[in-house]
C-alpha cells in the first residue's frame, strides 16, 4: 500500500485545527507517524497575521496521489477552508502531499518539487 507523508498547516486557530485535521485523518487513514507542531520558519516580522503552525503525517492509503488530494480538500472544508484564501490570509487548515514512498525510496510530490527546501521542510516536520 502506498505511504505518504502529509504536511499540515494553520493560521486560524492553529492548535486546535490542526488537532482536528489530524483526528480526521487518523479516523479515516490511521497515521504510522506524527512530527512535532513548529511554528513556519519564513515568518514575515511584518506581518500581522498569527503565524502557520505545520505538522508532517505519514499515512499509507490505497489511493493514488490526485485520489488522496481530494480527500484532503474535504477534511480541509470539513474544518472551515475557504479556497481561495480570504483576502485576511486566514487559513483554517492546509494539508498537502510532501512525499510519497515509490521505488523503495521516499519522492518529493511533483506537485511542490519547484519549492526547493519543500523536501527539507517535509521531512524535518516528519521526523
Amino acid at each position: 500500500m502506498p505511504r505518504y507523508v502529509l504536511l499540515l498547516g494553520s493560521n486560524q486557530d492553529a492548535d486546535a485545527m490542526l488537532a482536528r485535521a489530524t483526528a480526521m485523518i487518523e479516523r479515516n487513514y490511521g497515521i504510522l507517524r506524527i512530527g512535532a507542531v513548529l511554528p513556519s520558519p519564513d515568518r514575515d516580522a511584518a506581518d500581522a497575521r498569527p503565524p502557520y503552525l505545520n505538522c508532517g503525517v505519514e499515512i499509507a492509503s490505497p489511493l493514488a496521489p490526485a485520489e488522496l488530494k481530494l480527500a484532503m480538500r474535504e477534511i480541509e472544508a470539513a474544518c472551515g477552508r475557504i479556497r481561495p484564501v480570504p483576502a485576511s490570509g486566514m487559513c483554517a487548515v492546509d494539508i498537502d502531499i510532501a512525499l510519497v514512498f515509490e521505488r523503495g525510496a521516499w519522492q518529493v510530490n511533483d506537485e511542490k518539487a519547484a519549492a526547493p527546501d519543500y523536501a527539507k521542510q517535509a521531512l524535518s516536520l516528519w521526523l
